[in-house]
């Protein structure tokens, strides 16, 4: 129940207040009509409700009648000629009820250049917008210019950025493909090194040099890595998503490292189990890369720290974990802030010996992941590199990751004493020595060997063969400088005959047959560079039953 007195009250004070407006009223009204200022009551429609004496005088020839609703303020005004912008917009006028706007301009059907400020006002119910203008003096002109060099400037420097990141996306493209193409000529010429010091480990059993030999061998695996980080780069890392545990891979991983160096590494995981779908060979590339980095940047002692924490992303729900974040901290001299942004980068380092391309790739691979990465600073002195990638979506069967193969290039054994016997194998590649090299190796394991540089010249051999009964293994080259490269080789040869046996092999980075060969009709897939044995090995693999048999 309402109290009678309390009413009264309320009453008596708006009773008051009434009173005391009443009375300031006419000074008011004085002030605004003496004023030379253009004063303007607008709604948010635009509609003039009220304006003084100043205003009318200046826009007499294009006021409309106080009924009329159509006309609104918006053409009374106009800017100045070259603007990019009207004078005034519902834009403006919706921006002024949040601010005061200032705009600079004519007043229509004259040359009286103004200053306009429209400023909100919300003293009723209803939010109106007070918009005054005044005839631009030596000061207002000052202001326009300054209003238009500080627009200008702020053009300047969009304009500036968007240059330097349609620069940067030039210099990494041409970058990339300049990187692939070296890892590509590397990679073939290392497969033909690493066929022929195999070939020649096997004739020169129990020889004194053999030590020797194995040493040049080593040292070629350097250049393989090398390469391999090359076509990281270039196209990207080939990656193939299992869901795995990251608490005991990084558990197991950072005390392998710890043991490989004299180090002590601090690890700090949360109780939540951190689950991510992730290529578990590439992330241990990642992570030695960026262990080994902080270990060599220690200026005493190492002190190294991991750091394995949830991260959410800035439009996610409260409480949902969308990231998992891996810091890693050493306390070594950092990184000017200058190269911060740039670290990523290729060819970028800060070791004089170093070859730019180990953050590089540990970038593309990450990106390959739809994650980030990003140094930054350490509190008190070092670096911390920050790697963060999106929790598992529950697409894969959450059972760890069986550990991936990892090629070091030792020499392996031929499979000789006849291995490849009765097997037939026809060889597709456009350098002529791998395919001299290939061929020496398939037939040193028994194998009946046919080559061709390109795909035309396959297609025929192959049908030759066809004709007499014969169905080779097609080991092929996926790109062909001159002529059909292995793809399109391999449809053709699957439309003529759907049980043909192809293996893929590449210098490049391809990531699309690499992880899915099977669909482009293909039963391996072999990266190059590769062993001798890696080659008899593939071969056997895909045989459709033993040459004994």
């Amino acid at each position: 129940m309402t109290d009678p007195r309390r009413l009264e009250r309320e009453t008596r004070r708006l009773e008051y207040e009434l009173g005391v407006a009443t009375k300031q009223l006419p000074f008011l009204r004085a002030l605004v009509e003496g004023t030379s200022d253009l004063l303007a009551l607008v709604d948010c429609d635009g509609v003039i409700l009220e304006y003084n004496r100043a205003f009318a005088e200046a826009l007499e020839a294009t006021l409309p009648p106080s009924n009329d609703r159509t006309k609104t303020i918006f053409s009374l005004f106009h800017g100045q000629e070259g603007d990019e912008h009207p004078l005034l917009g519902p834009a403006d006028l919706e921006a002024a009820l949040l601010s005061a706007t200032r705009l600079y301009g004519q007043i229509a059907n004259s040359r009286r250049e103004v200053e306009v400020v429209l400023s909100p006002t919300m003293a009723l119910t209803t939010p109106l917008v007070i918009l005054s203008a005044r005839p631009l003096d030596e000061a207002g002109l000052r202001r326009r210019e300054l209003h238009a060099a500080e627009r200008r400037v702020e053009e300047l420097k969009h304009n500036l950025l968007q240059q330097r990141s349609r620069e940067r996306d030039a210099r990494h493209e041409a970058l990339s493909v300049l990187a692939g193409t070296l890892a590509h000529d590397l990679n073939n010429s290392l497969s033909v090194v690493f066929g022929s010091l195999e070939l020649l480990h096997e004739a020169m059993k129990d020889h004194p040099a053999l030590d020797l030999l194995e040493h040049i061998f080593d040292g070629l695996t350097a250049t393989g890595e090398l390469a391999n980080r090359l076509g990281t780069f270039s196209k990207g890392a080939t990656v193939i998503l299992r869901s795995f545990h990251l608490q005991p891979w990084l558990t197991v991983m950072l005390k392998v490292l710890e043991n490989s160096q004299p180090t002590t590494i601090r690890f700090f995981a949360p109780e939540d189990e951190a689950w991510i779908d992730a290529d578990e060979a590439q992330l241990t590339q990642v992570l030695v890369n960026l262990i080994t980095n902080a270990f060599q940047a220690a200026v005493g002692p190492p002190e190294i720290e991991v750091h394995l924490r949830a991260d959410v992303a800035d439009d996610a729900p409260d409480g949902a974990k969308t990231w998992w974040r891996i810091d890693i901290l050493d306390r070594g001299p950092g990184i000017p802030t200058a190269m911060l942004e740039r670290v990523f980068e290729p060819f970028v380092t800060t070791k004089p010996s170093g070859s730019g391309l180990g953050l590089a790739s540990c970038a593309s691979i990450i990106k390959a992941h739809r994650g980030s990465i990003r140094a930054s600073h350490r509190e008190g002195g070092g670096l911390i590199v920050s790697i963060k990638l999106p929790q598992n979506e529950g697409v894969a069967a959450r059972t760890p990751a069986p550990q991936a193969a990892r090629r070091s290039h030792e020499f392996g054994t031929i499979k000789k004493d006849e291995a490849l016997s009765g097997v037939d194998v026809l060889i597709m590649d456009d350098d002529p020595l791998v395919l001299q090299t290939v061929e020496r190796i398939l037939m040193a394991s028994g194998a009946r060997t046919y080559t061709a540089a390109e795909g035309e010249a396959a297609i025929e051999i192959h049908a030759r063969l066809s004709a007499k009964g014969v169905r080779p293994i097609f080991l092929c080259d996926l790109n062909v400088k001159a002529g059909l490269d292995g793809v399109s080789t391999v449809r053709r040869l699957l439309d003529r005959d759907p049980g043909v046996i192809a293996i893929a092999c590449s210098g490049y980075s391809v990531k699309q047959v690499a992880t899915t060969h099977q669909s482009f009709g293909f039963h391996a897939y072999l990266a190059k560079p590769f062993t001798a044995s890696e080659l008899v090995e593939t071969v056997l693999k895909v045989c459709p039953a033993s040459p004994d048999e």
